[in-house]
């Protein structure tokens, strides 16, 4: 017996679970075609929009990255390599909210100028890899440095905002005033947005801390048209930092709610839990002052505190209320001094808390005094409650200290984040919630619609304008189109590298990359590459065609409208983007390219695919239609000659 059996060989790797070679390579350019066909039809504001079926609902959709999110396809090897390239996608999503469909053509169109170029050229892969990666870095580091990268005025009408809002939401009008009017009044890019129960798109400006808790009896206190509960006067405030029963607590509850009657005020009073007892004592007492027509002076509020992210919502809480928390100890020393104050020698009684420093004081009262704090102005609502003035209450240093070590840690966060592959940072999205908060001025988009799937669709694009402007407004912005990274690339030297003719290689296929990226932005609305009517001459040189549009531009720091098709100068562009979106796009088309360069097989332990089976499938598919070709010529044939 031979030991190289070749056909059981191959046999046996056929139905193996490993897929190498040129197969691996074929299949995984297949699939990136295949995804970059599929969403080149949402690209720009004439891509069309893409019906979605959900299994739970059907809704339309222009958004690449939703479409990417809910491709599969019936080889689960085929799934799994595609999940790799979305996840490059979701990078872009996450940072930026635009340039996902971007990022997916550009990654094919740069695969089939590769191939193209492995045709007739060999390379050492290590090499490619390594000039591809300096010149990625040349491009981010000048185009960074480019006189080309326009700010936001802070300062101004921040219709540069509404611009790229008008892009990113693929030309919804409402969007961008929304994104627009928020930034005006708040000058804030952090922007919150939510499902809302209601049928049309809304906004609010919320002013103030918002601080997540739940107000016990809430209807008893509401006192607005908007189910709300207002305290626009000085109120007090007691803030314990654990679970509240009537053994322990009801002594120091009593005295608070006496202080609050001495100074003539009301108190509210925030724990993370109260016992049936207290909460029944207060209910009494609500129920007797709703009978004598007058409001309670108590409210009783929780919070949640299971996460280490709670506390240091508590924080600043009690940073903004000017107070101290009530800690257990406080509550030990203010019921044993009540207690030694309201009985005979003989039954005081001895805590050894008493004696020690931090708890020592002339008096409950004392204490109480020392620990409560005040808002001036506070909104209540049933699962939430808004500081809107603090300033006069809040120690101005403390709060400025904090404020600026939150977006020192925001910021480098932030950086690490945008280094990392991993999106899905915790410790990220718990500082930038924080610092989001405690800037007490920002802006909330509420999606409405008539449908959960409009809402859905809709969220989708205000997600998209609000990430969008606020990477332009971190981090500045430039011409639509990607022109000024193709401007960039073509102004990168040659002869800087010792492998001129590799290096010469990539910047080629670089630029082509991003023109056409461009050439299919034009091309969903022009329907061709080829500008059939009179188009303008600039300086002499014809634009007939979408691609002389796009490098036309480039070289002339021109921009294109393409809704008006005319020129635009330095003095205003209509079609504008984030620097970071280029950028984005850039790394995530040479991640992509990293991956197919450096893996050359995938083994999966869950693939049941029979590759065998399938091609003797496709392979008796394949002769069937030949046959049936070869059987309608022969009827031509025959018929030709009248037999």
């Amino acid at each position: 017996m031979s030991y190289q059996n070749t056909g059981l060989y191959n046999d046996i790797l056929m139905g193996a679970n490993i897929v190498s070679g040129d197969e691996y390579k074929e299949i995984l350019y297949a699939i990136s075609r295949v995804t970059a066909d599929m969403v080149v039809k949402t690209l720009g504001p004439y891509g069309c929009t893409t019906i979605i079926d959900d299994s739970a609902f059907t809704y339309p959709s222009k958004d690449g990255w939703a479409c990417l999110s809910r491709l599969r396809f019936n080889d689960p090897m085929y799934n799994s390599l595609f999940k790799i390239l979305r996840q490059i996608s979701f990078n872009i999503v996450s940072k930026v909210g635009d340039g996902t469909t971007s990022a997916i053509i550009g990654a094919n169109e740069f695969l089939k100028l590769l191939m193209e170029y492995q045709s007739s050229n060999t390379f050492r892969q290590a090499d490619f890899i390594q000039e591809l990666n300096g010149i990625q870095n040349e491009i981010i580091t000048n185009l960074n440095n480019s006189e080309d990268i326009k700010y936001i005025d802070q300062e101004g009408d921040f219709e540069d905002i509404r611009k790229i809002a008008y892009i990113s939401s693929n030309s919804n009008e409402e969007i961008s005033d929304i994104v627009q009017n928020i930034y005006k009044a708040t000058k804030n890019s952090n922007i919150y947005v939510s499902i809302d129960p209601g049928n049309k798109l809304d906004y609010e400006i919320q002013v103030g801390y918002k601080f997540d808790c739940k107000t016990l009896n809430h209807r008893v206190y509401v006192n607005e048209e908007s189910g709300m509960c207002h305290k626009a006067k000085p109120s007090m405030v007691a803030i314990f930092d654990h679970n509240l029963n009537y053994n322990e607590h009801g002594v120091i509850i009593e005295l608070l709610s006496k202080y609050a009657a001495q100074m003539n005020n009301e108190i509210i009073i925030f724990a993370p839990h109260y016992d049936d007892i207290l909460i029944n004592i207060i209910d009494e007492g609500i129920k007797s002052c709703i009978q004598r027509k007058v409001i309670p002076n108590i409210m009783l509020v929780q919070y949640p505190l299971s996460m280490d992210i709670h506390r240091q919502y508590l924080s600043d809480f009690v940073m903004l209320t000017n107070g101290k928390l009530f800690d257990y100890g406080k509550c030990r020393a203010c019921y044993g001094m009540h207690h030694n104050l309201t009985n005979t020698e003989a039954d005081r009684i001895k805590d050894a808390i008493l004696e020690i420093d931090q708890y020592k004081f002339e008096s409950p009262q004392a204490l109480i005094e020392a620990c409560v704090g005040t808002v001036n102005n506070i909104l209540i609502a049933e699962n939430y409650c808004i500081i809107k003035e603090y300033e006069d209450v809040v120690n101005p240093d403390l709060y400025q200290t904090t404020l600026r070590e939150l977006d020192k840690q925001y910021n480098m966060l932030k950086d690490k984040k945008n280094k990392s592959t991993s999106v899905l940072n915790k410790e990220y999205m718990d500082v930038y919630q924080r610092y989001t908060r405690l800037v007490g001025n920002m802006g909330i988009i509420k999606v409405g619609g008539n449908s959960d799937l409009e809402k859905f669709c809709l969220k989708d694009s205000v997600d998209d304008a609000v990430l969008a402007c606020k990477s332009a407004y971190d981090n500045g912005y430039v011409r639509g189109l990607n022109l000024a990274i193709i401007k960039t690339i073509g102004n990168l030297p040659v002869a800087t590298s010792d492998k001129p003719s590799v290096r010469n290689a990539i910047l080629q296929m670089l630029y082509q990359t991003f023109v056409n990226i461009g050439v299919a932005v034009l091309k969903n609305k022009y329907n061709t590459e080829n500008i059939t009517r009179n188009h303008p001459v600039i300086e002499g040189r014809l634009t007939n065609t979408c691609a002389d549009i796009i490098i036309a531009c480039a070289d002339f720091d021109l921009g294109y409208n393409l809704i008006t098709d005319s020129y635009e100068g330095n003095n205003g562009f209509t079609v504008i983007n984030s620097v970071s979106t280029d950028i984005e796009i850039l790394n995530a088309i040479i991640s992509i390219l990293s991956l197919v360069l450096t893996s050359n097989q995938f083994l999966s332990i869950s693939r049941m695919y029979d590759r065998k089976k399938s091609r003797e499938i496709l392979l008796t598919e394949q002769i069937e239609d030949k046959i049936k070709v070869n059987s309608a010529v022969l009827k031509g044939v025959l018929q030709s000659f009248n037999i």
